[in-house]
């Protein structure tokens, strides 16, 4: 009995320690990467709505752009964008 209750106090605190280490992360979707900065005009991935939008204004001093997502114009943390490794590629060779 005392061998099961250890067991389940160890599952119990390895089970917590993965909670903690999984709040705050984000994961991202197959083919994207966080974004580290951003230009007027880029393509994102806003991962709050799961759309893709355009960067309208650049981060203010609490991380915040202006996304704009179909017809609509919302304000985002950079932290919630992700950009399309693919997609940022072809963009380079464009140029």
């Amino acid at each position: 009995m005392k061998d099961a209750e250890r067991a389940r106090r160890e599952l119990g605190s390895k089970l917590d320690e993965a909670s903690k280490n999984k709040i705050g992360t984000s994961t991202l979707k197959v083919g994207m990467q966080a974004v580290k900065s951003v230009m007027l005009g880029d393509e994102v991935y806003v991962s709050t709505v799961g759309q893709k939008g355009i960067v309208m204004s650049l981060p203010d001093s609490k991380g915040m752009i202006q996304v704009q997502v179909g017809v609509m114009k919302m304000t985002v943390a950079v932290k919630n964008l992700e950009v399309d490794t693919a997609t940022k590629k072809q963009t380079k060779k464009q140029v």
